[in-house]
């Protein structure tokens, strides 16, 4: 059937109405308006849309004015077709310019909550994403955290590299540093956010050379033993389990009571490296002082405990323990020492160790 259609007073405009539908109180027809037109010869007809959606008479008429006289003028949309793509081209461009202001307002230590460490924790082992989080909070985020992406350059990373330099720091440590920066940028660029060079391109990377030149005598062990049973008996504990095997940190947090035998007075060390993999396993002898207190940890360890050296949630440690560095700055051994190697920290613990066998006679093979 065909559709009827009215005209109306501004020539070009007409309308039909909706059989059933009507507008408010006073039952008017829904009506729906379509406006005709000539354009270089050609007669064009365009559908409007519905008084209920917000086309009225006077709205449609000023519509079909304003596309004549763009035709004679020859300036602006001469159709409504044309009219609709420049609003949504409009509509685009200002998307595009609010999505620019909001990448340019992104700044660092959101990305890191938003996107970095989401990505960090759900690819990468636990002790990963403690060793990063723990270097983003304390070293990166203090210069650069509330900085726009946009405004991190190589200058304010060399800062935090300064810092760390001065705080003594060990190199493989600002190392990991500036390749948190640089994974973090390289993510940046990935989900489009960032644009430009990384701001850790052309930062050089400090060599890796973390050999401890420093160790400590046997009286200053026992000296140092002492003021961490005040301190912390945990803490007095591990330290005198790496002093009496050679574990590294990790090796002895994550140690288990099966890793112990107790009666040859040995344990199997595997510790955690820094990416979270699993490192080679060894056997290592232990000494009398290390087996009794051994002994004692386990009378006294909850039953089920796996680890010998818990944390306080029960899961493996993920770092020394702020109280060693804390009684190590307390004896005053660290005073003015300005090279890291020189530094007194709990890795000192194991070179100690090493260096005694050595002055014992151990042959450097065995060690």
């Amino acid at each position: 059937m065909a559709e009827n259609w009215n005209k109306t007073k501004t020539p070009g405009l007409r309308y039909r109405e909706h059989p059933s539908r009507t507008i408010g109180k006073s039952r008017t027809p829904d009506r729906y308006y379509s406006v005709t037109y000539k354009l270089d010869g050609k007669t064009i007809t365009e559908a409007l849309g519905w008084h209920s959606q917000g086309w009225t008479e006077r709205k449609a008429a000023g519509l079909l004015a304003e596309i004549r006289e763009n035709q004679r003028r020859g300036e602006g949309p001469r159709t409504l077709r044309e009219k609709r793509e420049q609003a949504e081209a409009e509509r685009q461009a200002q998307e595009a310019q609010a999505a620019e202001l909001e990448k340019a307002a992104l700044n660092v230590d959101q990305f890191w909550k938003d996107t970095y460490k989401p990505d960090l924790e759900a690819n990468k082992r636990p002790g990963t994403v403690k060793s990063e989080t723990i270097i983003f909070t304390k070293w990166i985020k203090p210069v650069v955290g509330e900085k726009a992406l946009c405004e991190v350059y190589p200058l304010d990373v060399e800062k935090i590299k300064r810092r760390m330099q001065k705080e003594g720091k060990a190199p493989s440590t600002i190392r990991i540093m500036l390749a948190i920066i640089r994974q973090l940028f390289n993510m940046a660029i990935r989900h489009k956010v960032f644009q430009g060079a990384n701001p850790v391109k052309g930062v050089k990377f400090p060599k890796a050379d973390n050999r401890r030149t420093r160790f400590l005598s046997h009286e200053e062990a026992a000296q140092l033993l002492t003021a961490l049973w005040e301190t912390s008996p945990d803490l007095h504990d591990q330290a005198l389990f790496s002093l009496g095997s050679g574990a590294r940190f990790s090796e002895l947090a994550n140690l288990t009571w099966k890793d112990v035998d107790l009666d040859r007075g040995e344990a199997l060390l595997t510790g955690i490296d820094r990416t979270g993999q699993s490192g080679k396993s060894r056997t290592v002898p232990l000494t009398v002082e290390v087996v009794e207190m051994l002994k004692r940890r386990k009378a006294d360890a909850p039953e089920g405990q796996a680890l010998v050296f818990p944390s306080r949630t029960g899961e493996p440690m993920g770092q020394v323990s702020a109280s060693f560095m804390r009684t190590v700055d307390g004896l005053g051994w660290n005073k003015g020492v300005t090279d890291g190697r020189q530094k007194i920290v709990f890795h000192t613990l194991r070179h100690s160790y090493c260096s005694w066998l050595a002055m014992a006679g151990v042959p450097l093979y065995t060690l």
